[in-house]
């Protein structure tokens, strides 16, 4: 007599395993990390843990491309933060007992006007050299970075020796002719550069003038920019100045 072999029934309705990964319970881990994996080194490192770090224990970095620290604009993130704290953490180093920061200077002053003792930060173990990066890197990916800010943070790149030219177009997605032109920001007279940062002067007029020497800007600043001036700038003709 010969038997049937019957198949194992199996249960209807079975749930499936979730293929899907975890959400991350912290997203501001998340972003500051990802802004600070962008530095050549970063991605051999696991992404650290947010501390809460005592402002006194912490000193400015003297690689910061970021040197706007006015004070309204300091005060308005100090107001913002007395509301709704620190939202993103700062960056910093170990350095002498205590941390030096790598980015997040702004939000440091501001922690500090709004009273604030402590300030979440990612502590990183970095070089000179991956610190210096991780800072340009971080800032130059800012939406608020000022004209200037840029100019100065492709300047430290190239003046480090670990960029030229072409690796900061594939990095940073500008073209060639962007960061030249934002290059010459950088050789502007200081009155002028003042006015750029208020943004009493456009960019663009900013640098075409950024393209004579310094003599030939203080004229032109004189001439069409100084208080009590009475010349518009469409009737300056920087190639006769420039030639006097």
């Amino acid at each position: 007599m010969q038997t049937s072999k019957q198949e194992p029934k199996t249960k209807k309705g079975r749930a499936k395993a979730s293929k899907a990964a975890p959400s991350n319970p912290n997203p501001d881990v998340q972003e500051s990390s990802q802004a600070a994996s962008n530095s050549g080194t970063a991605e051999q490192q696991p992404a650290p843990a947010i501390q809460l770090l005592d402002l006194n224990k912490i000193v400015s970095s003297t690689y910061n491309p970021r040197k706007d620290f006015r004070s309204e604009i300091l005060q308005e993130l100090a107001d913002s933060i007395r509301q709704v704290g620190v939202l993103q953490p700062i960056c910093v180093r170990p350095k002498e007992g205590g941390f030096e920061i790598v980015y997040g200077e702004r939000r440091y002053w501001a922690a500090a006007m709004a009273g604030l003792q402590f300030i979440p930060a990612l502590v990183r173990e970095l070089t000179d050299a991956e610190a210096e990066d991780a800072a340009i890197t971080e800032n130059l990916q800012r939406e608020d970075v000022t004209p200037r800010e840029e100019a100065a943070a492709y300047k430290r790149a190239l003046e480090s020796g670990r960029h030229t030219i072409e690796s900061l177009v594939g990095k940073f997605g500008k073209s060639e002719a962007y960061i030249r032109s934002r290059l010459k920001l950088c050789d502007l007279i200081e009155a002028l550069a003042e006015q750029l940062d208020r943004e009493e002067i456009s960019v663009g007029v900013a640098t075409e003038i950024a393209k004579y020497d310094a003599a030939v800007q203080q004229e032109v600043y004189e001439e069409h920019f100084s208080d009590g001036c009475r010349l518009s700038w469409k009737n300056a003709r920087i190639r006769e100045i420039a030639r006097r």
